[in-house]
């Protein structure tokens, strides 16, 4: 009896290390590799998600009253300024395929949402291929994601944000 409980115990223990908590009120499994930093001060709440070769990027920020918001204006206002910043700096950082994405739905487990997508060409930042701004809600708060990588980058980041839950 004694013997079985140690190796019950020690399997337990063993078990909680396979997925370790990630600080935060969001509960995610990050993609393979990838290193999770969390800051949350002053109402500000926000995750860095980093691939392993730290080339590729997944900001998730909360943003404060965000639930009533409308989502397709502040993805416009925020495309605006992104490729205005990229055109301003196109011989350095390359070439956005389209400057004016339609906005797009995006269906996730509780937080659901609107996204636009931009493709970048560049010899310079070749494995930077996609960045892809979402506003996904759960009908209580509104969080931004902004990916920045390559095609398998993206689709480990969109699993990410279609399970993610509430800690």
């Amino acid at each position: 009896m004694k013997f079985s409980f140690s190796i019950v115990s020690l399997l337990v223990f063993f078990l909680s290390y396979l997925h370790a908590k990630i600080e935060g009120p969001l509960d995610f499994t990050p993609p393979e590799g990838a290193s999770v930093s969390y800051n949350g001060v002053g109402g500000i709440e926000m995750y860095s998600i980093d691939s392993a070769d730290l080339e590729q990027t997944m900001m998730l920020t909360k943003i404060p009253g965000g639930a009533a918001m409308d989502q397709e204006t502040l993805l416009k206002a925020m495309t605006g300024t992104f490729v205005t910043h990229i055109k301003a700096q196109e011989k350095l950082v390359g070439k956005l395929s389209q400057e004016n994405p339609k906005v797009e739905n995006f269906k996730g487990g509780l937080f659901s949402g609107k996204y636009v997508h931009f493709t970048l060409t560049s010899e310079i930042l070749s494995s930077i291929e996609h960045t892809i701004f979402y506003l996904l809600s759960d009908g209580k708060e509104t969080w931004n994601a902004t990916v920045t990588g390559n095609k398998g980058w993206v689709a480990e980041c969109e699993k990410l944000l279609a399970s993610l839950k509430k800690e």
